[in-house]
């Protein structure tokens, strides 16, 4: 099928001329003026692919055409082609910027005509072809994410029911350790502005937290309801909660963004490691530990000292802050300790407004 140009020309001896040029191979439609080709690019009952523009033109010329052109995003759609006898570089620089395809300059040969209009056509009919890949992409894309997003909410959901059933903490001891990092990550930007904790960042390590121990419902029930001291073969079992835990997340790693997945595993793998090097699984020390890691092991630390469990009373916040603070330099970095000591009082009024026992 011939694709349709549009020749806006005032002279008709140009416009005929162009006819004899181009009839074999498209379909011509003429306006003599502006205003004319506006009209005729503005019915939607014609199909326009290109328009050979005229610039010294009556009543509407071709610039103030292109302009009108432009501004109703015309040139993005069509591509104008500039005909004109005028030279000068100002002029072809003006016309390219109100947005047309190509300008030629008079006096050119029927072949040449052909050919840059045939370019023209070819990128456009690319560049949509590639916009309608793009779109179909895009929204498979979102689908994608949609669907991602769901199947996400829903295996989380049922991870935390499993450990919720294996573990009766696990829900304030969760939603705890989610407000204590939140409060401490805040004062720790507040304090040290360049550390990288944006908000984002703060959310997500706050969400993932909540995974922390995601690793223990692989360990075995006379290990997570002991309530004694463990020791020897069966300490060591549980202290592979954190490598059990990053292997789930990595598992995983189709439902979670690329960020989220990496600090769920670090946070999983990382959060018992201590400044001083004496933790585990990996002995890591100072800044080798990931920060979203210390975060959520001075949130887990305090919140594991203040409140009952079956093999322990709780402790009074007093105590337990003085215990998290005597550790500055061993179990955390001097400088979580100090953005933790800034979060006390606020971390205190979030427990009384629980009415916890802690």
């Amino acid at each position: 099928m011939k694709k349709t140009i549009l020749i806006v020309d005032d002279i008709a001896l140009n416009r005929e001329l162009f006819h004899d040029f181009l009839d074999e191979d498209y379909n011509c439609l003429d306006a003599s003026n502006g205003l004319e080709a506006l009209s005729i690019i503005n019915d939607t009952t014609l199909k326009i692919d290109a328009v050979l523009l005229d610039l010294m033109m009556p009543e509407l010329d071709g610039l103030e055409t292109l302009r009108a052109l432009s501004q109703n995003q015309v040139t993005e759609m069509i591509p104008i082609i500039i005909h004109t006898s005028e030279r000068s570089e100002e002029s072809t620089q003006l016309c390219f910027s109100l947005g047309a395809y190509d300008c030629i300059h008079a006096p050119f040969e029927g072949i040449l005509l052909k050919k840059r209009i045939n370019n023209a056509l070819m990128h456009f009919t690319y560049q949509k072809g590639m916009e309608r890949i793009l779109d179909k992409q895009n929204e498979e894309l979102l689908e994608l994410n949609f669907i991602r997003e769901n199947s996400r909410d829903s295996i989380l959901k049922t991870l935390k029911t499993i450990m919720s059933n294996r573990d009766p903490y696990y829900e304030s001891h969760a939603a705890n350790i989610k407000e204590f990092v939140r409060i401490i990550a805040f004062n720790y930007r507040s304090l040290y502005p360049d550390c990288g904790l944006t908000d984002e960042y703060i959310n997500v390590i706050s969400f993932v937290s909540e995974f922390h121990d995601i690793g223990k419902i692989m360990l075995k029930d006379s290990i997570i309801f002991k309530t004694s001291a463990l020791k020897g073969q069966e300490l060591e079992n549980y202290r592979q909660h954190t490598v059990l835990g990053k292997q789930i997340i990595d598992g995983l790693s189709i439902i979670w963004p690329k960020e989220m997945h990496k600090v769920a595993g670090n946070i999983c793998l990382y959060h018992h490691e201590c400044f001083n090097g004496s933790g585990y699984p990996q002995n890591l020390s100072g800044d080798d530990i990931p920060l979203c890691a210390q975060l959520v092991s001075i949130a887990d630390t305090l919140d594991a000292i203040l409140c009952a469990r079956s093999y322990k009373d709780a402790v009074p916040f007093s105590q337990g802050v003085n215990i998290i603070e005597s550790n500055a330099g061993k179990w955390f970095s001097p400088q979580l300790v100090n953005a933790f000591t800034q979060s006390k009082q606020e971390i205190a009024e979030y427990l009384h407004i629980l009415h916890l026992n802690c």
